[in-house]
């Protein structure tokens, strides 16, 4: 298993970082924080990112923009609260952004045929493959908007053959995507920019933990319960597009 936690705001700690990165297709990628002390037993550390990026897939018609392009940015805060050396309150919150023109099929293998099928199935056979930035796009864009904001509060305590352990989370996760719908390169299923298809779904959890020793050492033990609480709604909307 894989388990990756974001960095938390440390009492002992006052820093700040600022990273710049620049690369192909018109790359560029900003990082910056801090983390400050607020008093001796309590800290903050806030972060964000913004990355942007021109799109990879070159579009043949003239009235598209290239495909799969970046425009995201992030922002991640969390609080650190020690009033005694075996008790911990943290609190962590995020806010992100994506705006892209997304999921364009690809030409594999270009050939004479059916200009609504964009890809010579004999390339997964042998055939040969047009180098990755040569990689053209028949159809029209693909957009896609994703917003999500979270946040988690954790409470730890300590006591003398016990500790114990209480986590709560929120997610909002709010997602729309438009325009070429059958990813060939005619026009002939859509989504429209105004009634685009959606998907919303909020999470909610509760953990709660006890855990210790017994028998000398020799024995480590746990007890807990988790409650989960999900809803997911989605909404598909297509209309025939302008080769119908």
């Amino acid at each position: 298993a894989i388990n990756i936690k974001t960095k938390l705001a440390a009492i002992d700690d006052d820093s700040a970082f600022v990273s710049v990165s620049l690369g192909d297709y018109n790359l560029k990628n900003v990082q910056a924080g801090f983390n400050v002390p607020i008093n001796e037993v309590s800290a903050l550390r806030l972060a964000g990112s913004i990355r942007e990026r021109d799109g990879t897939v070159e579009a043949e018609l003239a009235s598209e923009e290239d495909h799969n392009t970046t425009d995201r940015y992030l922002l991640r805060g969390s609080y650190v609260w020690e009033p005694t050396l075996d008790s911990q309150l943290e609190i962590r919150t995020d806010f992100s952004h994506t705006d892209s023109i997304c999921c364009a099929p690809v030409v594999l293998t270009p050939f004479e045929g059916n200009p609504a099928i964009p890809v010579d199935l004999s390339g997964f056979f042998g055939a040969d493959i047009v180098d990755a930035d040569k990689r053209t796009a028949p159809g029209e864009n693909s957009f896609e908007r994703s917003t999500q904001s979270g946040a988690s509060v954790t409470y730890k305590k300590q006591f003398d053959n016990v500790d114990v352990a209480y986590v709560a989370s929120y997610r909002d996760v709010n997602t729309d995507n438009w325009g070429d719908s059958d990813f060939t390169g005619q026009s002939f299923i859509v989504t429209p920019e105004d009634d685009p298809n959606n998907i919303h779904s909020v999470t909610e959890t509760h953990e709660f933990r006890l855990n210790g020793d017994a028998l000398d050492g020799s024995l480590d033990w746990l007890i807990g319960a988790y409650y989960l609480k999900e809803s997911i709604a989605e909404e598909v909307n297509r209309s025939a597009g302008t080769d119908n």
